[in-house]
């Protein structure tokens, strides 16, 4: 490693002539930058089926919900396998695993060939060792910033991409400029477009993401290809190469947690600049400023991810030294290992020393080969050649086969069937969707076809405490107060108190023609007018048919078939069972209905322990037109408002069979509504809450705003980047993964501009004091005088005595409608204690006012609560915690909007770190009406001091700007 002081030295000097070597390269070879190219598509999301749930017939529709950052047109594939198969014969064969290490020192004009001769003798032996993936290990280059170093390694790794050859970079310490994180020349030369759009061979090869793409929720830094996956599959075994940059700092590894948590099925292979040391320890002391040291790179992350097996890294070497190797056990009592391969300090830059890793999967091992293209020999000295254990899973999976292609705007949901499937048979599908350039794979999911007469059944032999759990055959249950509902291993049960119902459903179950059985008994005997329990068929959560129990005071049961829309039952048939039933006794209830207008319906209650009736004890027929559709089933119980106490309603057997043959109707499609959009200046918010199901619910709702962003939910709001119309589309879902779709029409335009009622930049020196703002007044203090200064560009709140507090008053603003934006960091973490500062956006009187409360815990995380304060007394009206770390000294940005609107005031704020873009939507809204503070108000900066601390805090604020929205 090249020392960062000697690096920087003549900087100008080797620039220009970094300069006049490009121009010279490029004349001669044609070779220039990569350009940048269009995003991959996203991974698609699942719509339906419930992943791992049962189907409610053997041709179920598959949907995914597809979209790309470059908008337009989107091919999705789905292929399916039966679950669990695996190729006749088992495990896979042998394949090899390349690891370039630290190539820095072959970036020398006179050296590039080097890297060229790895490159090419990779291609040349590729199919005799089954190469499945190639890894870089950092150190691209010696000097980040010299522009022809990176041409030369970037032409030099070239022939890997011309032929299709699965590979990775990382950045390591020469590769970015460590004081400040840039990313720079890394980004030119190797961005993210030429690996997302590279045509590697096989295609189980692909490119799997990078940290900035937002992929499994939002990210807060772009760091593009610094940090990257991949994805491939060899020895029948689903691998993920995970890239992290040199000490990669905890928002890396935050992203990185995700990555894993959503390929949990995979091996982990991870690459990073820095992990073993020559001496085969873990270095730990971090050297990069914000990084993460290996000990604690593996403390904190490899040894919690059991899926890590192996961690590939450079960086470290002395003379010819460059080889070490260890092995820990992690948290899951499995073995990691830990290699350093680094040859930069060998003549010639390292000779072209590279190391290669059979893994044989039969074997259950891995092979180290070292290796010099230029040279022409291998290494064979006990840290150069030997074998580690690797075990592999039994069993290669079965390839996935097509099922169907569809073509879909870019926003949309994707759908196919899957015809001839088995009965009761667990099946896996994934979704690939391609933009013509790129593809990305999808999750695998899982879903279970039905027995074709058997659609539900459950005995109930489990323990669940909050709900009833899933059904024996699958179907999650779905009770109307959880914590009124339990199952103690023999029944379900529900406690229902006087004058209230309680109800439990099973999803994914639904069915004209079918019958619905279950074991009911009632806990105590009845008192008031009785306790109503029913068995539910073509639920469709307003109207349903049902087999209706009345168990009345004194031990007389009436047994009923009826129609119930909206609350109100209507008896079809009814009859008083014979005999009594005491409690404690177990009714058996079976309940069938058959075809359509008009429906039959047929009902039977007995004592369980008795005679089953000969024939059916009820029978009526219905035609109404809401019910003829398929519904769901369920049960529900009404206990009277006269009664004197709580009844517990016991469940068992409780069973659906469809007759023999007879698959379930086509669903009817929902109606999807958009409800007149509100438009403000650029902004729109969007209302779908008026899109309905015929026959079920709306359970998925995607907007498209017409200039490629989508959002899901009921509601959603848009800020534009320019002036227009533009049409949003709504594709609503229903229960059964039906879709329909509404359409609009917004114009929008730039608010007025903003009018500015103060601004800030502390650019003064004031001692005890604040002194005068930029524009709106003189800043008033509260306390001693001594906790406030300004100076270095920025004031400061100094609080070295607990449970104090700092105040400062822009009392020349005066305003009932206003937004604050300041820059606040803090001299301290809350590990010592939490931080608590406040922004005031309307202060009323000195006991009175609206703000904003940050408070961060002792892991770091800050938490926003919108406050109302009327009389000094607090009440908290909202609050978020957004996905942020803050450190000592850490800048971030708050936003506080006070905005009249009928009623009161509506608020709102949010919180993002310093330099980054300010995020379109606001972290937590609330309105509030008390009439106290409906009146104009000044702006305050607040700082506390916890009476729980145990250090002093300097709370910093900056760049404070006051507008009229």
């Amino acid at each position: 490693m090249a020392d960062h002081g000697e690096r920087r030295s003549g900087l100008r000097r080797r620039w220009a002539g970094a300069l006049v070597g490009l121009l010279v390269l490029a004349l001669s070879t044609g070779i220039a930058g990569p350009a940048r190219a269009a995003e991959p598509p996203v991974r698609a999301t699942l719509v339906g089926p419930v992943d791992g749930g049962t189907t409610g017939s053997t041709n179920p529709t598959l949907q995914v919900a597809a979209s790309d950052p470059d908008g337009g047109s989107l091919s999705v594939r789905f292929e399916g396998r039966p679950a669990g198969a695996t190729v006749p014969g088992g495990g896979g064969g042998a394949f090899s695993l390349v690891v370039l290490p630290d190539t820095q020192n072959y970036t020398y004009s006179n050296r590039q060939g080097i890297i060229t001769q790895q490159a090419q003798w990779i291609v040349a032996n590729r199919a005799a060792l089954n190469t499945a993936f190639v890894a870089q290990i950092g150190d691209l280059v010696s000097n980040y910033d010299n522009v022809a170093q990176w041409v030369n390694v970037s032409t030099g790794l070239k022939p890997l991409d011309d032929a299709g050859v699965p590979t990775s970079v990382i950045p390591g310490n020469h590769d970015f400029d460590n004081a400040t994180g840039a990313v720079g020349l890394y980004d030119t030369y190797f961005p993210v477009s030429r690996y997302a759009g590279a045509a590697w061979t096989p295609s189980t090869a692909t490119y799997g993401g990078y940290l900035g793409q937002n992929q499994f929720g939002p990210d807060p830094v772009d760091r593009r290809n610094m940090d990257n996956y991949a994805l491939f599959s060899a020895g029948g075994t689903d691998f993920l190469m995970l890239n992290l940059e040199w000490e990669a700092p905890p928002d890396v590894l935050d992203w990185a947690d995700r990555v894993l948590d959503h390929h949990p099925d995979r091996t982990v292979i991870l690459t990073t600049h820095s992990y073993v040391s020559i001496t085969g320890g873990l270095r730990t002391i971090a050297q990069r400023t914000g990084g993460t040291a290996p000990a604690a790179l593996w403390s904190s992350f490899v040894s919690t991810h059991c899926q890590i097996k192996l961690v590939l890294s450079g960086h470290e070497h002395s003379g010819d030294l460059g080889e070490a190797r260890r092995t820990d056990t992690n948290t899951c009592g499995q073995p990691v290992h830990g290699i350093l391969t680094d040859y930069q300090s060998r003549p010639n830059g390292g000779d072209g020393w590279l190391r290669y890793y059979t893994f044989d999967p039969a074997a259950g091992t891995m092979t180290a080969s070292t290796y010099s293209p230029r040279l022409g020999r291998f290494e064979t000295d006990a840290d150069s050649a030997f074998s580690l254990p690797f075990p592999f899973a039994t069993g290669t999976p079965a390839p996935f086969v097509p099922i169907g292609t569809v073509q879909v705007a870019s926003g949309g949901i994707a759908a196919t069937s899957w015809p001839g499937l088995a009965d009761d048979t667990a099946y896996e599908w994934r979704a690939v969707v391609d933009d013509g350039t790129s593809s990305t794979v999808s999750d695998t999911w899982t879903l279970r076809t039905p027995p074709r007469t058997e659609v539900l059944r459950d005995e109930f032999r489990r323990s669940v405490t909050g709900g009833w759990g899933s059904a024996d055959t699958g179907q999650r249950w779905a009770t109307s107060v959880p914590a009124a509902s339990a199952v103690d291993g023999e029944r379900g049960t529900l406690t229902v108190p006087p004058g209230t119902t309680r109800t439990a459903k099973p999803t994914d179950v639904l069915l004209t023609d079918g019958t619905v059985e279950a074991d009911l008994r009632i806990g105590t005997a009845p008192s008031g007018s009785g306790t109503y329990v029913s068995l539910l068929g073509r639920d469709a959560g307003s109207q349903s048919y049902r087999a209706k129990l009345t168990f009345r005071a004194g031990g007389s049961t009436v047994l009923a078939i009826t129609r119930n829309a909206a609350g109100t039952d209507t008896a079809l048939a009814a009859l008083t069972l014979p005999g009594s039933v005491p409690a404690g006794s177990t009714l058996r209830v079976r309940f069938q209905q058959s075809g359509t207008a008009p429906t039959t319906l047929r009902a039977s209650a007995w004592l369980a322990a008795g005679a089953e009736p000969a024939g059916w004890m009820l029978t009526a027929t219905d035609a109404t037109a809401a019910l003829q559709p398929a519904g769901g089933v369920g049960l529900d119980a009404y206990v009277s408002g006269t009664a004197t106490a709580a009844q517990s309603l016991q469940v068992d057997r409780f069973t659906v069979v469809r007759p023999g043959g007879i698959e379930p109707p086509a669903n009817r499609a929902p109606t999807a509504r958009i409800a007149t959009p509100v438009v403000s200046g650029r902004t729109v918010r969007l209302d779908g809450s008026g899109s309905t199901d015929p026959d079920g619910s709306v359970t998925g709702w995607r907007w498209s705003f017409g200039d490629g962003g989508s959002a899901d939910g009921v509601t959603a709001e848009r800020t534009y980047a320019a002036d227009g119309t533009y049409p949003v589309t709504l594709p609503v879902t229903d229960d059964d993964w039906a879709t329909a779709t509404a359409t609009a029409t917004v114009t929008v335009s730039a608010p007025p501009p903003v009018t500015e009622l103060a601004r800030d930049a502390f650019t003064r020196s004031v001692v005890n004091g604040w002194g005068p703002a930029d524009a709106g007044g003189t800043w008033t203090v509260t306390g001693t005088v001594g906790r406030y200064s300004v100076s270095g560009g920025s004031a400061r709140q100094s609080l070295s005595v607990v449970g104090s507090t700092a105040e400062a008053a822009l009392t020349g603003v005066w305003a009932v409608a206003a937004e604050t934006r300041v820059t606040v960091s803090w001299s301290r973490t809350a590990a010592a204690g939490k931080l608590y500062t406040s922004v005031v956006g309307r202060s009323v009187t000195s006991s009175s006012d609206y703000r904003v409360a940050v408070t961060v815990a002792g892991d770091g995380r800050p938490t926003l609560t919108l406050v109302r304060r009327v009389g000094g007394v607090e009440t908290r009206l909202a609050s978020v915690s957004p996905a942020l770390t803050v450190t000592a000294g850490a800048p971030f940005r708050l936003a506080v909007r006070l905005t009249p609107v009928a009623g009161g005031t509506e608020f709102a704020a949010r919180m993002w770190p310093a330099g980054a873009t300010e995020p379109a939507a606001w972290a937590v809204t609330a309105t509030d009406g008390t009439a106290a503070l409906q009146a104009a108000g000044s702006v305050r900066l607040v700082s506390y001091l916890s009476s729980a601390a145990t250090a002093p805090v300097e709370t910093t604020f900056d760049d404070l700007l006051v507008t009229r929205p």
